[in-house]
């Protein structure tokens, strides 16, 4: 049966089969209740019903490994697609995954939400299952969560298809996967070559080094940069014991009586062998050539070689955008966290007006660390400056652990009433990422006025989500 022949038996059922009765049949109540029963197969079976979809063939889907979310969690999963709660989707999909899979009646609205939504298509894979898996290599644009021949997927898939198929064996066996990538690297396009390089993140090790290297002079920008970074976090790679051998001698950092200085000799040339390790030449308009080469070089050496207490030093300098820029994009490539908290706190620190002459955000810092870590730096900063540390809380959009959220209801109690834009976006935020065990906490900060509205709903969608976490525990 095709989805308009349902829909005319649905029209046929609610008017009754003498006023309407399906078309082309001489028995309109038996024609009914087949129509009704094959429906109820397709749902039982996650099959949806297209128009020209004929009934599935071949093998037939193997067992479930894990059990199906509850009752509870499907009808919330059913609403969430159709739009309640949207925003809530990726938490119950990391939730569920490893734990439960979707129910078999909500894969065809959970894969078609797939298709057109990339940022989600991993994890909806890691919650659709076995049936899941075996559906959508039978629906035409679904086969980017077919995964069942990884490497017949690899190989003539479309590029979701590939992207999940090269992800799924770069965890199986990140070598393998590897040579499979480089045998097909030379016939793939540039924008194919951009997406799959990112896709070496998982597994990365140094066995891919020499691939990465040829990467790093890729003709596409997106390649190169890409490339660049996983070598830099390879921590004995060529490019890295390169780039610090260079770096090194351009920034001392000497301890005296009075504190510590810096003594900063930037490149003076770009020549060949610092292109060729990504150094970019030209520099945007408004920044001096060596101050670029420098900033570009230190973004690829680890910050930790320095004290962090070189951070405050590069402000007495004549390059500190430059150092500061530098090391930030090294906090970020390499995940530190104690240089992410210095430079932070540094631009806390400093005066708003002369904030754009540090040469870096910090959000995008932080961005760059992990979530723990970026709990933990964001707690820090809260307590030296509530203020600056409630609007760097905005950016952070993984799910906030319970030191993080304490923090930050703590800073919205003492936040003054000139700064209710700030508090109310805060308690917005608190709301969709900060810990559901905590909601007790953020309905007392219904008692501030400038937030009794932001903080019911902020309560609200705590409430909610604690509920959800039962429902798929359960």
């Amino acid at each position: 049966m095709t989805a308009a022949g349902w829909d005319e038996t649905l029209a046929s059922a609610l008017a009754g089969t003498a006023r309407q009765p399906p078309a082309g049949t001489a028995d309109p109540e038996r024609a009914l209740l087949d129509a009704a029963a094959e429906h109820a197969l397709r749902r039982l079976a996650g099959w949806p019903a297209r128009p020209g979809l004929p009934p599935p063939e071949g093998d037939a889907c193997p067992p479930e490994e894990l059990p199906a979310a509850s009752p509870a969690a499907a009808l919330r999963l059913a609403g969430m697609l159709a739009g309640d709660h949207a925003e809530l989707l990726p938490e119950w999909l990391a939730l569920a995954a490893g734990q439960r899979v979707v129910p078999p009646r909500l894969l065809p609205a959970v894969l078609a939400h797939a298709a057109t939504r990339p940022p989600l298509r991993q994890a909806i894979i890691d919650v659709i299952g076995r049936r899941g898996r075996w559906l959508a290599a039978r629906v035409p644009g679904w086969d980017f969560a077919a995964l069942g021949d990884l490497d017949a997927a690899f190989a003539t898939g479309t590029r979701p298809a590939r992207l999940s198929a090269l992800r799924e064996l770069r965890r199986r066996d990140p070598a393998a996967a590897l040579r499979r990538l480089a045998e097909r690297w030379p016939d793939e396009s540039g924008e194919d070559r951009a997406a799959l390089v990112d896709c070496l993140q998982v597994g990365l090790g140094a066995h891919d080094e020499d691939f990465l290297e040829a990467a790093a002079r890729d003709s596409r920008k997106e390649v190169r940069q890409a490339a660049l970074t996983f070598l830099a976090r390879l921590p004995a790679s060529r490019l890295v014991e390169r780039m610090r051998a260079r770096v090194e001698p351009m920034v001392v950092y000497r301890r005296g009586l009075l504190g510590g200085r810096l003594e900063v000799a930037p490149p003076e040339r770009c020549g060949q062998e610092l292109v060729d390790d990504g150094i970019e030449p030209r520099p945007p308009q408004g920044i001096g050539e060596r101050a670029w080469w420098l900033s570009q070089a230190l973004g690829m050496v680890r910050p930790g070689r320095w004290p962090v207490e070189a951070a405050a030093a590069a402000v007495d300098t004549d390059w500190a955008a430059a150092l500061l820029g530098g090391w930030a994009a090294a906090a970020a490539r390499f995940r530190d966290a104690r240089w992410a908290e210095a430079l932070i706190v540094l631009w806390t620190r400093t005066w708003e007006r002369k904030r754009g002459q540090l040469g870096f955000s910090p959000e995008s810092i932080l961005l760059g660390l992990e979530p723990a870590d970026r709990d933990a730096v964001l707690v820090r900063v809260i307590g030296r400056s509530p203020v600056e540390g409630a609007r760097l809380a905005l950016y952070a959009d993984h799910r906030w652990g319970r030191d993080l959220t304490r923090a930050l209801v703590e800073a919205l109690r003492g936040l003054a009433p000139q700064q209710a834009h700030v508090a109310t976006l805060a308690a917005m935020h608190l709301g969709l990422r900060g810990d559901p065990a905590l909601v007790a906490e953020a309905e007392r900060l219904t008692d501030i006025p400038s937030l009794d509205h932001a903080a019911a709903d902020a309560a609200e969608m705590l409430h909610r989500r604690s509920l959800m976490a039962k429902e798929l525990s359960t």
